[in-house]
Formats: structure tokens, sequence, C-alpha cells
């Protein structure tokens, strides 16, 4: 019998994702639809973004855009382990970067490179999919206006 506290209607755990296919496919959602990243250095309380820019699936890296603020950036320089939270149509994907990562360019523009992540989290809380829906604008319907005849003043 079907229950409005069912259980498969309720929140569902995280999925880790670990095969590179899957690392892959996910993260180029993030850098098609330009979501924002959230860093978060290890025992540092501030945090950071960055956008995903590019992902090279043959060498196993991923390329970071500059850090907001910049100041972030002299933790990826020390080679500081960081977090990295994204939301995409309601779903987290959060992963772990413990390697060093290596200042580069990318068309001309500074990137860093880190290695693709072994595994990330995936996390659907809904247990159903999330519809994307159409974005309207309102535009209001045209008006007509008359203005009433004027004479001329004498």
């Amino acid at each position: 019998m079907s229950s409005a506290f069912n259980d498969e209607s309720g929140p569902q755990p995280p999925k880790v994702l670990k095969t590179s296919v899957e690392i892959i496919a996910t993260l180029r959602q993030l850098q098609q639809n330009h979501d924002p990243l959230v860093i978060q250095f290890k025992d540092r309380g501030q945090r950071f973004q960055s956008y995903l820019v590019e992902i090279d699936k043959d060498r196993a890296r991923i390329a970071l855009d500059e850090l907001i603020p910049t100041d972030g950036e002299r933790f990826l320089k020390q080679g500081e382990t960081f977090n990295v939270e994204a939301f995409r149509d309601g779903v987290r994907v959060a992963w772990t970067c413990d390697h060093d990562v290596q200042l580069g360019e990318l068309d001309g523009a500074p990137c860093y490179w880190a290695p693709l992540p072994n595994e990330a989290i995936y996390h659907q809380r809904r247990s159903a999919f999330r519809a994307q829906l159409k974005q309207r604008t309102y535009r209001p319907a045209a008006a007509s206006c008359v203005l009433p005849a004027t004479s001329p003043s004498s």
C-alpha cells in the first residue's frame, strides 16, 4: 500500500561515482551550464568560488578558473587539500582534491589544472527527477491608448 511516508519517496542517500565515465559526465554538466563551484580548503573557514573550464579526459585532469576572492589562489599554490561542491538541478556534486594543482593557461587565460577526481558524491535528495521548466518572460499585453482630441486654445 502506498503512503506519503513511504521510504521510497523520502530523501535519497548519496551515490558515490567511481568510474571515470560517470565522473566526467557529471562534471561535464557543471562545465556546460557554468555552475559555480564552491571551494573550501581543509581547516579553513573561508569559501571561494571558481568554475570548471575544461575537462581533459585523455590526461585525466580538469581545469579550474581563477578563484574568487583571489587570495585563495595562494592556498592552491601551496598544495593545500580542498573540497569542491556544486549544485546542478537540485543535485549536490562534491569531491576532494588532495593532490598538487598546477598553474597553467587555457585559451590565453590562467587556470589551475587538477587531477580528475577518483570519486565524486552525487546526492539527489529528491526521489523523483526534477523536471526542467521553461522560463517565461513576462510581457505585458500591448495597450492601445486613445487620447482625447484637444481643441486649440483661444
